[in-house]
């Protein structure tokens, strides 16, 4: 699934659920198996990759069903800054 800037505009997701402000954009999602799959096998999840690009650069955060830790792998741009919440929130800033 790919949201563009149409995603967040309430098409994709709902508008309630995106939360907007100088600087940050934030959303909840959950990844769940499809319970209609129409193919053979068992449906899985490898990752979730989520890309963001804008004025001030591009981000790639990767979510990996076999992160023992529950954390993701973040490649920031050059000059960015990364905090990790107690809570498990992650907070990029340049």
């Amino acid at each position: 699934m790919t949201l563009d800037d149409y995603g967040f505009s309430g098409d994709s997701l709902p508008a309630a659920d995106i939360r907007r402000g100088e600087g940050i954009t934030k959303f909840p999602f959950k990844a769940v198996e499809d319970l209609q799959l129409d193919e053979e096998g068992d449906p899985s999840l490898e990752a979730i990759t989520i890309t963001v690009t804008g004025p001030n650069g591009d981000l790639e955060t990767v979510l990996t069903s076999g992160n023992a830790s529950g954390r993701s792998v973040t490649t920031p741009t050059n000059d960015a800054t990364v905090d990790v919440g107690a809570d498990g929130s992650v907070k990029i800033q340049k």
